[in-house]
């Protein structure tokens, strides 16, 4: 199930129909014998072409090896590129040039995108020369960039302050109501601090959930005991309740002898909870096994309830001191502290966050303390307890003041929170994905928008800061195969911080790819779906949606997906309670390459940490993107039964969905695929090199571009790659350390490179991967896949690198000795000059002029 049929026969005709247009020879040698193909398989010598993330350094990299490849003519022998985080700018700016129609009228499409991309005069590539760097702020662009971050900032701190000043309005309500009915008694208030009201809180808490769990564990039976109880345990609770129940009549402490007695009691109510409604597969000699384990559950749980009681305990009686008057200099002095922090914060957040494989795998010892979450924790903590300490003290001093217009405030911000509360258009609104997509739509889609390039050479100029309805498409209409252009599959990653059915943290991974292609949507490792068009009678939600997308409303349009699911399995991400497509949220094709570059903010795939997602939400520097998938948790059927106390704890969120997902993003959780909602950001968070996709296709022969940060050439990128590559495919990769030898058709048969593979690649220009960087060594490597259910089939992978050897061109060597970094400059510096630019472009040039015959 992981490349369903489905989908490989859909593809494998648009393949036909770009190969058509490429003018490929069929069964020339460069070919290769493709009328050895079944009709039901990719052809033979199909190709792949990856392109890796790392910013805009990736996507200029990219851009030389695209040139050298069309110097050779061995672009139009692309099959497949796929993407990932920058290596999509540079995609995304080929594909929409095949798009064009000034290349789809042309005789030979290929041929002539081919002279576009090896003249470097060419309007298209002087086009991104000169505003490559436009994607993100420069210091002609600060007006702007300032405008926005202001405006969303302040939206998005309205929204926040609206929905405290719900939250402490009804608390400061409840407690007050509480004290005057006596039900919770205030304590007399010391010259220091004012205590809250909620303060027996966590004393209840305490006796009436953790201690009980804590003894409730013990009258479960053993697990090779067929009785219901513990004989020894509930013989000493029986005892107990009986002592302390006598005692509350014979003693002068009958108060805690009746607490003892209720804590008791209280155990058996939580015993009786754990084994109730037992799953049914469980065996009469493991009842006491899983009590057991839904008691330990359940104490982990109470136990962290009782933290957040006692940390709003101590909030609140610090807000109701500081409403009071006192403690005011305390809040001066923290304020006064974080002042100076404000103004970098987002410059602090942006050096904080590090490449998507920065860390994996790495052997160096791990430090907490030296990692970016931890000092980022040192910043986002402060700042955000003094915001909240803030908020709820000045919510406590109206109500001192003025309690009907501290009410009447509650309401207001209730009202405004529940009206808002399903706006979620502005999840995305308010973060930075709509100017950084609308940015890359002009650079790099625009570059090949002839209204741009000829006003820009005529002298007049097509100002780039403007929006131009050409630069950009529909996704659904975006098919460079059809002018011989290759499929191009763009990687995301949706994070996934939730396991979906026990709702505990995801150690690892916290992200599963999806690739949007040209004929579906693939999820992970077993979730796939097709284009299609949208059913004729949709559902009243999609009626709603198409109120909005106007253009939804035209026919014969491919908005919708339709699942394919494997026999025996109810459960999709992409299918609902009915057999109808499914009418998702629609993209155009700048928008999905710009989630596939969101390289930074609060969803970070597997280096998703707390400290580093509330630094970046309360900087609002988020990058990632909600997509609508248009089903609810209830649509899916098969899906994971949610517990009643887990509706119960999700309950206030059915009034405020939208805000409950700006807290998700805040504190770094993220429920994934099987929610309504998904967080999409970069896709190198999942797998940076891009050769994912074309593994899980077995594509005969990849060509990967790394142009990930990597200055000690550890290649770690490609580790996390290889070890995906085994769990998911059952795939082995390895790296060759006699790649000339197997070129020139030595060794045995099945180890030998195929001759129409041969036929691209210069023998000399290749080493084995340890050489790669080394002055005087190679700049390539070949590394041979072989799959362990099916033993004919042979992916070989030629693995281009950014990097150095001593064999470049005398401006690149003179660049990078006054620039060490290069050609790994790190990929928060996405601001490159002409030189820089240049440098990084002749690199690819020349690294695929090298290698490539």
């Amino acid at each position: 199930m992981n490349y369903p049929v489905e989908l490989k026969r859909q593809e494998i005709d648009a393949l036909a129909i770009r190969r058509g247009k490429a003018r490929i020879p069929a069964g020339s040698a460069a070919a290769g014998p493709e009328a050895a193909s079944p009709l039901d398989q990719l052809p033979v010598n199909t190709v792949g072409l990856a392109l890796s993330g790392g910013g805009i350094r990736s996507a200029t990299v990219s851009l030389g090896v695209l040139q050298a490849l069309a110097q050779a003519n061995r672009l139009r022998q692309i099959d497949y590129v796929a993407t990932a985080s920058g290596g999509g700018y540079t995609a995304g700016f080929l594909g929409r040039l095949f798009t064009r129609a000034l290349i789809r009228e042309n005789p030979d499409p290929c041929g002539r995108v081919q002279a576009i991309l090896t003249n470097n005069q060419s309007p298209q590539i002087d086009w991104l020369r000169r505003y490559s760097n436009y994607i993100f702020n420069s210091n002609s662009d600060l007006v702007e960039g300032v405008g926005v971050f202001w405006r969303n900032l302040t939206t998005l701190g309205l929204v926040y302050i609206f929905l405290g000043t719900v939250v402490f309005g009804f608390l400061r309500i409840m407690g007050d109501w509480f004290a005057r009915t006596g039900q919770l008694p205030e304590l007399p208030s010391t010259a220091v601090i004012q205590l809250s009201h909620w303060w027996l809180l966590p004393l209840e808490f305490l006796a009436a959930a953790v201690i009980p769990c804590t003894l409730a564990y013990w009258l479960a039976p053993d697990r090779r005991s067929t009785a219901p109880f513990s004989p020894f345990s509930i013989t000493a609770w029986i005892f107990l309740v009986a002592a302390f129940g006598l005692g509350c009549s014979l003693t002068d402490a009958p108060l805690v002898c009746g607490v003892v007695v209720i804590i008791l009691l209280g155990s058996a109510a939580w015993f009786e909870a754990a084994r109730f409604h037992l799953p049914a597969q469980t065996k009469a000699a493991d009842i006491g096994t899983a009590i057991r384990n839904r008691l330990s559950r359940a104490l982990g749980e109470n136990l962290t309830w009782l933290f957040w009681f006692v940390l709003w305990v101590l909030l609140d009686s610090l807000a109701r001191t500081v409403a009071d008057g006192r403690l005011r200099m305390l809040m001066v002095g923290w304020g006064a502290l974080l002042a100076p922090l404000l103004p970098f914060l987002r410059q602090m957040a942006t050096l904080l966050a590090k490449p998507p494989a920065a860390n994996a795998g790495s052997a160096a010892p791990f430090s907490w303390t030296e990692s970016a979450a931890f000092r980022a924790g040192l910043i986002a903590f402060p700042l955000a307890a003094f915001l909240l300490v803030l908020l709820d003290s000045s919510i406590h001093w109206i109500f001192n003041h003025n309690p009907a217009l501290g009410v009447t405030l509650t309401v207001i911000g209730m009202v405004v929170s529940i009206i808002i509360g399903r706006a979620f258009h502005f999840l995305n609104y308010s973060s930075l994905q709509e100017s950084y997509a609308a940015r890359l739509c002009r650079t790099f889609l625009g570059a090949s928008n002839p209204a741009r390039y000829r006003s820009a050479g005529e002298g007049g100029g097509c100002d780039v800061t403007v929006v131009h309805p050409n630069d950009d498409l529909p996704f659904e209409d975006y098919h460079p195969e059809e002018s011989g252009g290759p499929l191009h599959l763009v990687s995301v990653c949706v994070n996934e911080t939730i396991d979906a059915a026990s709702q505990r943290d995801v150690p690892d991974s916290k992200g599963l790819t999806m690739c949007v292609g040209p004929c579906g949507v693939s999820v992970g490792r077993n979730f796939h779906a097709l284009w299609t068009t949208a059913p004729e009678r949709p559902s009243w939600k999609v009626r709603f949606h198409r109120i909005v997308e106007r253009s939804a409303r035209e026919p014969g349009r491919r908005t919708a997906l339709e699942a394919i699911t494997r026999a025996g399995t109810l459960f999709h991400v992409l299918k609902g309670k009915t057999a109808a497509p499914v009418v998702v949220e629609r993209l155009s094709l700048s928008s999905w390459v710009a989630i596939s570059g969101a390289a930074f903010g609060t969803g970070t795939g597997r280096t998703t940490r707390l400290g580093m997602a509330l630094l970046f939400g309360l900087a609002n520097l988020r990058l990632g993107y909600w997509w609508d998938s248009r089903l609810s948790w209830s649509d899916r059927p098969g899906r994971f039964p949610s517990s009643p106390w887990r509706r119960l704890k999700n309950l206030p969120t059915l009034f405020v969905p939208m805000q409950n997902l700006l807290l998700s993003e805040l504190r770094g959780r993220f429920g994934g695929p099987s929610q309504r909602l998904w967080n999409l950001s970069d896709g190198g968070f999942f797998d940076n090199t891009a050769m994912y996709e074309l593994l899980r296709r077995r594509i005969p022969f990849i060509i990967a571009v790394d142009a990930g940060h990597d200055p000690d050439f550890s290649c770690q990128d490609l580790a996390e790659l290889v070890r995906k590559a085994r769990t998911d495919f059952r795939a082995t990769i390895e790296f060759l350390d006699d790649p000339a030898q197997r070129l020139a058709l030595r060794g045995p048969i099945r180890e030998r490179v195929p001759l129409w593979i041969t036929e691209w690649i210069r023998g000399e220009a290749l080493g084995k991967l340890s050489e790669i960087g080394e002055a005087g060594k190679v700049h390539a490597a070949l590394a041979r896949v072989t799959y362990v259910d099916d033993e004919k089939q042979v992916t070989w992978i030629l693995f281009l690198k950014s990097s150095l050897t001593g064999d470049e061109p005398v401006d690149v060597t003179a660049y990078q000795r006054g620039n060490p970094k290069f050609p790994n400059d790190p990929t928060t510096s996405q601001f490159f000059g002409e030189s820089q630019w240049e440098s990084y472009r002749m690199l690819g040039e020349h690294i695929g002029s090298v290698v490539f015959r």
